[in-house]
């Protein structure tokens, strides 16, 4: 372990104590300290990249008990004499693991970090609990490439369904350990509060993506005082519901679908432009309904860098649809993924096909399924099916929200984080929420409801479509940098179309 600590029972103790949240913005307690180390050449970091461990326990409420180490890496500042501090980030999922968002995030000039970014923090990627190199959860992943239908049409089927995720719930519990229900964001929250004394700089900065923006704000709600700046690009609301949460998504995928079809259709740099592209995406969805598409160019060992499924069936090209339409820029991708299925060949629309016993995929059930109340009886589950799929007539009430519903009714981890409204008071710094008026993966009106949750928040609009805004290097982008290195927010109610 490459930490030092000064009395880990008392920090951990004191920690755990409601008074610790109240600590003043920018308050150095003394505790245990990283000490960064050169990266093993095996996770084929950036050359400058620097590697830590982190000791927590399994469980909050027993600090002394089992403890799980939390794996993280660090981008140095560029300008050390200008350096602010660090900037802590989470790419969301979830499940996704921080260092290896990092070791994209720092040196992408495409879709990655400023350089104005780099110039002021160090940036630091940890693995959540339960992700990356951080206690990851394991599964057969056999189990996994069992091909179960999570839009299940008769009772016997939902059944089958729910019978299939607990039997492979129960294999993940046991292969993983006693930290498997303990993947909740409570519990990262905690983590994340660790990782801010371990580094004792004061307050926290933070740039959580996607579901990372439920990591930020549930941190905020519990250590209002320990920010420095915070922004959450990506808006995940935690009070919405079972039935509230899949309608706005799917509507939204439904929306930015269309957009792709009106893009691939007239685009330059879609090779289907002047197509009738509404009615290919149709006829392949159709045909992949009726038997699974073939992907001839799918290997299912390790031999190749991403194994894919030998066939694809409509459920999962309208999943693997959705993938390709969070961001404009693998528009293209899928305009060749259609053209390729509709020829017969849906090797570009291919699931995952799982060779190791870790995945984000494995990770994303075991936090999903203890942060939401996502529980159905069928009479419940086919009324709310009925109603994803009036919504959405292409897509069919598909989306990543049901697929992790279908799930969770079967896994065996309890429920510790069911959603409610936040209620983030008191703040040390005015945190910034962000997001994309048409943003399928998180929609617009969880960005509308977060910042009501949250006093003295600010919610800048990009006007366009995809998951995220800060990746495309636009107004939006100089926005979060300015207000990350300067505390400076964009005025209310600004909206950019970069």
């Amino acid at each position: 372990m490459m930490l030092t600590f000064l009395s880990s029972s008392l920090y951990l103790a004191l920690l755990c104590t409601p008074n610790f949240a109240s600590a003043s913005p920018h308050n150095k307690v003394q505790g245990p300290t990283i000490k960064w180390h050169s990266c093993n050449e095996d996770y084929s970091f950036p050359s400058d990249f620097q590697c830590t461990e982190l000791e927590v326990p399994v469980d909050w409420k027993y600090p002394k008990g089992p403890k799980i180490r939390l794996f993280m890496n660090k981008a140095p500042a560029i300008n050390l004499e200008e350096r602010i501090g660090s900037l802590v980030l989470n790419p969301g999922g979830p499940g996704g693991a921080g260092s290896t968002f990092l070791a994209n995030f720092a040196y992408n000039n495409v879709s990655g970090s400023s350089v104005y970014l780099r110039e002021y923090f160090d940036l630091i990627g940890p693995d959540p609990r339960g992700t990356g190199l951080s206690a990851p959860i394991k599964c057969d992943p056999g189990l996994w490439n069992q091909r179960v239908s999570k839009q299940p049409r008769t009772e016997a089927a939902f059944d089958s369904m729910v019978a299939h995720w607990r039997e492979l719930g129960l294999d993940c519990m046991k292969r993983t350990g006693a930290s498997f229900n303990y993947s909740d964001t409570i519990s990262a929250a905690h983590d994340l509060e660790a990782i801010r004394l371990a580094l004792g700089e004061g307050g926290l900065n933070y740039l959580g993506f996607s579901y990372g923006t439920q990591l930020g704000s549930q941190y905020a709600e519990i250590f209002p005082s320990n920010i420095r700046s915070m922004v959450l690009d990506g808006a995940t609301d935690h009070s919405f519901k079972k039935t509230s949460f899949p309608a706005v998504e799917v509507k939204d995928y439904e929306i930015v679908l269309d957009h792709f079809v009106e893009w691939a259709s007239t685009n330059e740099n879609s090779v289907l432009k002047g197509l009738n592209v509404s009615a290919m995406v149709d006829d392949v969805f159709a045909k992949a309904e009726e038997a699974p598409i073939p992907a001839p160019g799918c290997k299912q060992d390790s031999s190749s860098s991403s194994p894919c499924r030998p066939n694809v069936s409509g459920e999962e090209m309208k999943t693997i649809t959705q993938e390709y339409i969070l961001q404009q820029s693998t528009w293209g991708l899928l305009a060749e993924g259609v053209k390729e299925a509709h020829q017969g060949n849906a090797t570009l629309l291919s699931k995952p096909w799982y060779t190791a016993s870790s995945s984000t995929d494995f990770s994303q059930s075991a936090i999903s399924c203890q942060d939401w109340m996502w529980n159905s009886s069928w009479a419940e589950w086919t009324n709310r099916q009925d109603l994803l799929r009036s919504v959405s007539p292409r897509l069919q009430g598909v989306s990543e929200v049901t697929a992790a519903q279908a799930v969770c009714l079967g896994w065996p981890s309890p429920v510790v984080n069911p959603e409610k409204p936040l209620n983030v008071t008191g703040v040390s710094t005015n945190i910034l929420v962000v997001n994309a008026l048409f943003d399928p993966e998180t929609p617009y009106e969880m960005a509308v409801n977060l910042q009501t949750e949250i006093e003295g928040s600010v919610l800048l609009t990009r006007r366009g479509d995809g998951h995220t805004s800060y990746g495309l290097h636009g107004d939006t982008q100089r926005a979060i940098d300015n207000y990350l290195v300067n505390l400076t927010l964009p005025g209310v109610g600004t909206i950019y179309d970069t």
